[in-house]
């Protein structure tokens, strides 16, 4: 028998996700992006243990069940598998995203990182910037 994974952290696991997760602190943040393509607003959602590493990325994007909102989905379990790993890794993760380049991108809403190449560029500029050194 296979559990499918959850659709709050996108790990694999029995019973409900609240058990797991409702313990760790959480942040969302509200992005909009100013593209080419027209606004996109999303929602960044992360849960850190007690010594603030992250352990846990969403992203919710505004037009469910988009391609976008799927794709958005396959990154941030790359992101909580990496997390997983330790902080060394994640970082590592996160540096291989940064400054790639593809739609959306552009300006957005959030004064510490007024643009972007792209959404992993955007993520991990703002998960560099809160997660502490290795």
């Amino acid at each position: 028998m296979t559990i499918d994974p959850c659709r709050d952290c996108g790990l694999a696991h029995a019973g409900p996700c609240g058990t797991i997760w409702s313990h760790r602190a959480r942040t969302t943040k509200a992005i909009i992006f100013d593209g080419e393509s027209g606004p996109v607003k999303l929602y960044l959602h992360r849960a850190y243990d007690a010594g603030g590493n992250i352990v846990w990325v969403d992203i919710t994007v505004a037009k469910e069940g988009s391609s976008l909102g799927g794709w958005a989905r396959m990154l941030v379990r790359q992101i909580t598998h990496a997390a997983a790993h330790g902080r060394t890794q994640l970082r590592a993760h996160l540096e291989e995203m940064r400054n790639q380049r593809f739609q959306p991108w552009g300006r957005t809403s959030l004064p510490a990182h007024p643009e972007c190449s792209s959404i992993p560029d955007l993520v991990a500029q703002i998960l560099l910037a809160e997660s502490p050194q290795p």
